[in-house]
């Protein structure tokens, strides 16, 4: 199981996440590093803490505002960090771009996803290994400006990407993240037994203790945050797990 650290960007800094309440977020303090600074904040992470990939959410632009598009150029050019990125995609021009900055993986989160069909297009176009869709949820359930989608159980929207020819999908509940409460694992016992594809889990992770039960769980993956910040998971921790 891999684990991937994570960089949330708002109005050019990195920054704090909590439980999804966006408007309340605060520049990132760690002892990790410095300083705000995403280049430094995200060097960190694989000069200290030994990561090869990053998932980078720009919340700016998920809010609707400009990708910035020049940090995370920056970014990918001086860390040579594996990213994945979310900048709230809504169109496959903007899918197009950011996978034209080099980006490992072009996320599309529901939350700001219009229909399904984009998702479909940016796979015909960048190819299934290139697109990651983000299930954005608030407590299990999924969150998306489109009826149809928002109506949709997690499950339900898995099986129906994986015939779209997405590799990977990352089950998010955004009322976990932060929090150090523990992953939704009512949303991950239903999926990951149903499901032939690569599944990431994100939001409340906050233990060695939750990261080998996702592990048993057979998870692909897990996003991290905070508990990197704080040092409750540490890069010794997770070398002698076999994490990193």
């Amino acid at each position: 199981m891999k684990v991937i650290p994570v960089l949330d960007i708002m109005g050019g800094l990195a920054v704090h996440a909590v439980a999804g309440r966006r408007e309340q977020y605060q520049p990132l303090r760690s002892p990790l590093c410095r300083s705000s600074d995403p280049l430094e904040a995200a060097s960190t992470f694989k000069t200290k803490l030994g990561f090869k990939d990053l998932y980078v959410a720009d919340l700016t632009a998920i809010l609707g505002g400009e990708p910035s598009t020049h940090i995370i150029q920056r970014i990918r050019d001086e860390t040579n960090l594996n990213l994945m990125v979310d900048v709230g995609v809504k169109s496959l021009s903007e899918a197009e771009a950011l996978r034209a900055v080099d980006v490992s993986r072009v996320v599309i989160g529901t939350e700001t996803l219009p229909d399904l069909g984009l998702v479909r297009e940016a796979v015909d176009e960048l190819g299934g290994d290139h697109v990651t869709v983000s299930l954005d949820m608030r407590e299990g359930r999924i969150l998306s400006k489109s009826a149809d989608i928002s109506r949709m159980t997690p499950l339900t929207l898995a099986k129906k990407l994986k015939t779209f020819d997405v590799a990977s999908v990352i089950l998010l509940d955004l009322s976990k993240v932060g929090t150090r409460k523990g992953a939704n694992l009512d949303v991950v016992k239903t999926v990951i037994p149903e499901v032939s594809m690569e599944v990431i889990v994100g939001g409340g992770l906050r233990s060695i203790e939750d990261l080998r039960g996702l592990r048993d769980l057979q998870v692909d993956g897990v996003l991290i945050a905070t508990a990197l910040h704080t040092g409750e998971i540490s890069k010794e921790i997770l070398e002698s797990e076999g994490f990193l």
